[in-house]
């Protein structure tokens, strides 16, 4: 049975096309066009005679990079191949009955969901609220289901639901039994990360669960290094005790404790992505024939509105070995939904310009 499609894949298109996977422009993949920080680059050279040793199978020094970078102490953090590998873990030990998904979203969670034998509802963000989450109504659905699912900011809508907001969420599901897991994959590129990020309420809501990752905001994808944070002793044991030991490298382990701790690196994306945001927004509000959601990430939902489709789009683009992500296959959104990330200025204006053509 064939996995489920998510966007980067540029192997396969490459594959397909008779391109080199270097020289697609993927607008799919919704990653930091800055790359790997010259900073991680450094440490892998540096380090390499580590690969001849186990990495510490506790990830002390990395945890301590967390905990400086986050702000949650390293008790409270745990660390794995990707986030992938740290969400399949907390669906196993959570195992949820009902879970509650705010969707269209990330198709994993519903996945795990079903793989551990529960059952899942949708809440539905609705398009005529341009998916914009309405708080007080979601808090109403909470009980009954004793996990609610919430990526944020929200992949593909690119809304998200902010700290204060949040708050009243988790005493809701407090009171519920409910416990929240909160996907902040995207939360770097948020302008103001404090205003969107649960990190803080961590050690005040025991029923919260934070996964993040280095792949999108810090370009590593291929190092797989996720975290999760968590003030439950009971979840953390459990996840502890159940998780196959050493699979973080040593390598990636020396990788993740210099990418925390590279500001100029962090100051630089935050500035590339506010900028090239701008410039989109501005941009896309020219074409008659698109509508282009609000974000606070670093990608742009988009709907077509007239004949065309999103999947006659991206087969016009990989003519030029271009690549975005046809949306349709999320629940709610239908063919005329597309979406791509913000790459450079250079790579940014040739996808309008291929949008131009091919819409006018």
């Amino acid at each position: 049975m064939p996995g489920v499609k998510h966007g980067g894949d540029i192997y396969s298109i490459a594959r397909e096309y008779g391109f080199k996977p270097e020289d697609i422009l993927d607008f799919s993949g919704n990653i930091n066009p800055l790359g790997m920080p010259e900073s991680v680059k450094r440490a892998i050279i540096e380090n390499l005679d580590i690969l001849s040793k186990y990495p510490d199978p506790e990830y002390l020094d990395l945890r301590q990079a967390i905990y400086k970078y986050s702000g949650v102490r390293p008790e409270n953090i745990i660390v794995g191949n990707g986030g992938t590998e740290l969400i399949s873990l907390f669906f196993k030990i959570l195992n949820p009955r009902s879970g509650l998904i705010l969707m269209p979203t990330y198709s994993e969670y519903e996945r795990e969901i079903m793989i551990n034998g529960g059952r899942y509802e949708y809440y539905r963000l609705k398009e005529e609220r341009d998916f914009v989450p309405e708080v007080d109504d979601i808090i109403n659905c909470i009980a009954g289901h004793d996990l609610l699912v919430v990526c944020n900011p929200n992949n593909p809508t690119g809304q998200a639901i902010y700290t204060d907001d949040m708050i009243k969420i988790l005493a809701k599901a407090k009171k519920c039994g409910c416990f929240v897991f909160v996907d902040e994959t995207y939360v770097e590129f948020v302008e103001d990360i404090d205003s969107v990020s649960a990190a803080r309420l961590v050690n005040e809501f025991d029923n919260l669960f934070i996964i993040r990752g280095i792949s999108k905001f810090f370009g590593t994808p291929g190092l797989r290094i996720g975290y999760g944070l968590t003030s439950n002793k009971e979840i953390m044991e459990k996840m502890l005790f159940i998780k196959d030991p050493w699979t973080v490298s040593s390598i990636a382990q020396v990788a993740g404790q210099a990418v925390f701790g590279d500001i100029e690196y962090q100051e630089r994306s935050k500035k590339l992505i506010r900028e090239e945001r701008e410039y989109i927004s501005k941009e896309m509000s020219r074409f008659t024939n698109i509508k282009a959601y609000n974000t606070t990430a670093n990608f742009f939902l988009c709907k077509i509105l007239d004949n065309h489709s999103a999947s006659a789009l991206r087969e016009h683009l990989l003519r030029y070995a271009m690549d975005v992500r046809d949306a349709s296959n999320f629940p709610y959104l239908s063919d005329a939904f597309f979406r791509f990330c913000i790459l450079d200025r250079e790579d940014n204006e040739k996808l309008i310009k291929l949008l131009n053509v091919f819409f006018n």
